[in-house]
């Protein structure tokens, strides 16, 4: 996902009907990435909340059990977390 196709196609969860764009700090794994959120504030935040639980698409950053992430050579690395999502 990129900043236009967020800005302009998601909008589960939002006051606005549209989600925001958050640029990351850097290039790779870092703690501060590039996401797409219905609210900055809630998500992500490392927490799994009870609405998020029950609607997963609302911020699967918080609720993921596992993540792949490509990196600039595109090989697919997939990560395991702790149940709480991919921390913020």
């Amino acid at each position: 996902m990129n900043k236009s196709s967020c800005e302009t196609k998601c909008g589960l969860g939002t006051v606005t009907g549209h989600c925001v764009w958050r640029q990351g700090s850097g290039v790779g794994i870092v703690s501060k990435y590039s996401t797409c959120s219905p609210n900055l504030v809630t998500c992500p935040n490392n927490v799994c909340d009870s609405l998020e639980l029950v609607y997963p698409s609302l911020c699967p950053q918080d609720c993921t059990s596992k993540y792949t992430f490509v990196n600039h050579t595109f090989s697919h690395l997939v990560f395991e977390t702790n149940g709480n999502g991919i921390k913020g």
